[in-house]
Formats: C-alpha cells, structure tokens, sequence
C-alpha cells in the first residue's frame, strides 16, 4: 500500500499528521481510521493541487465550506458545480462560480479565509494574500497542474497511470514506486507533502454520496 513502509523525517510528518483545529480539511482516514486532514488556511499563502476527477473534487471543495471560508470557483463549466452551495449551506453567498479569470482579490482574514478554486483552467495570475489558498484541479497531469506541482505545499492524487505517477511524484520531490496509484480505489487519493505521501480513504457521508453519487474517477 502508498506510504505504508515510508519513514517521515520530523518536518514532513509534523505536515502530514492529524491537526484538529479549523483549518484542518478532512480528506479522509488511514488503514487505522485515523482522521487525516490538511491543513488548508494558515497565517501564510497555501498552495494545493488536485490530480484527480470531478468527484473528488466536489467532495473535497464541499468539506472546505465546514471551515467557513468564501469560495471562487473559476471553472470553464458552471453546470459541474451547480447547486453545491445551496444544498451546503441554505444558500448562495459562499460560493462564487465565474468563468472569467479573478481580477480583484478577495479579502482573507483568519475568521474569513478564502479558497479559489481553478477549475480545468489556469490559475489565476498574482500572489495570494495570508488566509488565501490556491486549490488547482486537473483531471490529468496537464502542463499547469505539473507547473503548480512545483509550488504547491501539499498534492491529492488520485488513481493514474504508472508513467504520470512517477512524473507527479518528481514534479513535487517525492519518492516511489512508479506503479504507486496505479491501483487505488475510487474513493481514495494519495496526500502528498513534503518527499512522502499517505493513503487516504475519503469514506464519502451519506449525504455526499445523495449529492454527488457513488465515488468515481471521471
């Protein structure tokens, strides 16, 4: 299994272990069910990349609205992402989906982080702000998603094939085997920081199954 013999240097686990405080995103659990979550608003700009299809990804982007931030979504395809705030929150003011590139920053505070989202599309130009994050999502390994692999604090991979697993794991500076997600489950992605990575089993509610149905890679 990814990760299951790997021995973390003291910086690298202190990066991937279980946080509970709010700006942990809940990915998933471990072999043990352990809870693993990452953390995603910080003090600083955080950068994360999604390797991996729509399911996971509004599976991931729908937990991220437990932490309270405003969202803005840029997607080439609104229709992907209808009707997500509503079902979430009762509303339709936390979550901002456009087509056109972000031109003005939305402000972050600790109480209101920000979460933009790059949807299939480039991210947007300029630096992000403390309280910002970036999250890219590619369904494969596109020149943008390896461009923001290089910069990116953490990665979730899902399943791929054996040629882009190893180019993925060198984008980011990680280790293994060049077959490692070749075989892992729909519901599961590979977290990546720092030169190692850890298995994680999003273990979808019920109520995240009724709104995004059964867990798939496309």
């Amino acid at each position: 299994m990814i990760g299951a013999e790997r021995v973390l240097d003291a910086q690298t686990a202190d990066r991937l272990r279980v946080r509970a405080h709010p700006g942990g995103l809940l990915v998933g659990h471990d072999r043990e069910r352990a809870p693993i979550l990452l953390p995603v608003f910080r003090p600083r700009p955080t950068y994360l990349v999604l390797v991996g299809g729509l399911w996971v990804a509004r599976v991931l982007v729908f937990r991220a609205l437990a932490l309270g931030p405003r969202i803005v979504l840029h997607t080439a395809d609104p229709r992907r992402w209808g009707g997500m705030d509503e079902a979430a929150t009762g509303g339709a003011n936390r979550i901002h989906v456009t087509t056109a590139d972000l031109t003005s920053p939305v402000p972050a505070s600790p109480e209101e982080p920000v979460l933009y989202v790059a949807d299939g599309v480039p991210p947007p130009r300029g630096v992000l702000a403390p309280w910002q994050t970036r999250l890219q999502i590619a369904p494969t390994l596109t020149p943008e998603a390896g461009a923001a692999l290089r910069e990116a604090d953490a990665a979730l991979l899902q399943r791929m094939w054996p040629e882009e697993c190893a180019e993925a794991l060198e984008l980011f500076g990680a280790e293994g085997p060049p077959d490692a997600l070749a075989r892992i489950r729909d519901d599961a992605v590979a977290l990546v920081a720092g030169n190692a990575y850890r298995l994680a089993w999003l273990a979808p509610t019920d109520l995240e199954q009724t709104m995004f149905g059964p867990p798939s890679r496309g």
